[in-house]
Order: structure tokens, then sequence, then C-alpha cells
């Protein structure tokens, strides 16, 4: 069967197989049509409403909560706090004390979530963490969280106390 246009071979190929598809016009697969501009603008704010809704918004760092968290870390060792995010936002991290302070190196800061009794590690956010320095990382989602430090570089001749200040949403 030899067909005229491609118009009207879409249209006898949708007749033809029953399809309830006719062509659908330029009017509205044009982005000259005000009404579907109009609904692809109310669907695309949907959209967005709908995913900030699910992750309960975005804390700014003006709206955290500060928590102070201390504890001790062993020759390559780590240890780990736990805190719980209400919103999705920016972390930020600071060790305020390493007693006795290493003369050469640096301790390792890392964002983990709890996993049986442990620290299951997500992200770093300081390979090299120097005291007195804030350093920041972010939760994608609300939930409980865990702050590592670790002795990943073996510089620590002994056990050493540490503080440190934890900013979060």
């Amino acid at each position: 069967m030899h067909y005229r246009s491609d118009k009207r071979r879409t249209e006898e190929h949708s007749l033809h197989h029953g399809w309830a598809v006719y062509r659908l016009g330029s009017a509205l697969t044009s982005c000259d049509n005000p009404a579907m501009l109009k609904l692809v603008r109310f669907l695309a704010a949907v959209a967005v409403s709908v995913s900030l809704a699910a992750c309960g918004g975005v804390s700014s760092p003006s709206t955290q909560s500060s928590e102070d968290f201390s504890g001790t870390l062993d020759p390559l060792g780590q240890s780990f706090k736990t805190f719980s995010a209400s919103k999705t936002g920016e972390l930020q991290v600071t060790l305020q004390t390493l007693t006795p302070r290493p003369v050469v190196g640096f301790v390792v800061l890392a964002l983990g979530a709890p996993a049986n009794g442990g620290c299951s590690l997500l992200r770093y956010v300081a390979l090299q963490a120097a005291v007195g320095t804030p350093y920041s990382s972010y939760v994608d989602i609300k939930g409980t969280y865990c702050i590592i430090v670790a002795d990943a570089n073996g510089i620590l001749p002994s056990q050493v106390s540490w503080t440190m200040r934890v900013s979060h949403p």
C-alpha cells in the first residue's frame, strides 16, 4: 500500500490497528500553546513542592543545632558519636581539642551511619583535620548519623582525648 503523506499514514495506521490515538496537531505539541505552557509550569511547581515537603525542607546554617562531643582515640583506632538530623542541609564539624596534640600529622573526620553497633562510613569530611578549623559537609536525608574521628594515618603515639562541635540541621 502506497501512502501519499506521513500524516495520512499515521492516521490510517492508527485507525487500522484500532488505536484511539489520532494526530495531536501542532497546537498541543508546540510550545506556542499558552494552555500547555501553563500546565507544564504548574506540574513543575507541584513536583518541586512535593519533593521539598518529602525531605522536610533544607536547613540553613543559621537555624542549625549544635552539639559538643568528646571522647578518646587510640593509635590506629577510631571513635564515633551519633546525632539526629531532623532536616537536610549543611553539616559543620570542628575538632576543638586534641590532647596531647601529635607532633606531626592529622586525624580524619568522617560522616557515617550507625550500623551493627558501629559507624559505617558515608563520606569523608576532612582527611587532614586541624584543631580549630571548621569543615563542611551535608546531610542529604533526615535521620541518625555518626561522626567518626580516626587515626587512619597512624600518627598517634598514644591515646588522645578529643572534643568537637557538630552543627547540623
